[in-house]
């Protein structure tokens, strides 16, 4: 009896859960439906820009270094998304070829994930260092959440 109840509590718990988790990503995806949509790095550095110059509460220190952070970090994440998509051209090469290599395939596949997941740790170490360039202060939340949401993936 105790093993049926355990079981039916565990299963309302991960139903609950995924309900949860599943309601936070729809509402996220519906949030991000109505962000201007960025088309390329230049464009969505020009957003980051403007939304840091037009920020009435931050000093001009932390405007000098959230603007020469977002500048770095473009730049790095353009490269990789270079790379990225030279690689993917090639793959796309390889599975047309003829002489295709089942082995050269997986070798490619693994090269553009590790360069997508160094392309999102460089964004995701730049919000913790804008976190830190703001510090403390009432509004910097506000700034972060428009950050985040301008900074869609190309």
């Amino acid at each position: 009896m105790k093993t049926k109840i355990l079981a039916i509590l565990t299963v309302s718990t991960l139903i609950t859960l995924t309900a949860c988790s599943t309601s936070t990503k729809r509402e996220i995806t519906e949030e991000a439906k109505k962000e201007p949509v960025t088309a390329s790095h230049r464009n969505l550095t020009e957003r980051l820009t403007d939304l840091i110059n037009a920020d009435t509460q931050i000093t001009a220190e932390q405007k000098t270094a959230l603007l020469s952070l977002v500048e770095k970090v473009s730049a790095e994440n353009r490269e990789l998304q270079l790379t990225i998509n030279q690689k993917k051209s090639l793959l796309m090469k390889e599975l047309l070829s003829p002489n295709y290599s089942r082995t050269r395939s997986k070798a490619m596949v693994s090269s553009i994930v590790s360069l997508d997941k160094k392309q999102l740790n460089n964004t995701l170490n730049a919000l913790t260092e804008a976190k830190k360039i703001l510090g403390k202060r009432e509004n910097s939340e506000v700034l972060m959440e428009r950050i985040m949401e301008a900074g869609g993936r190309d």
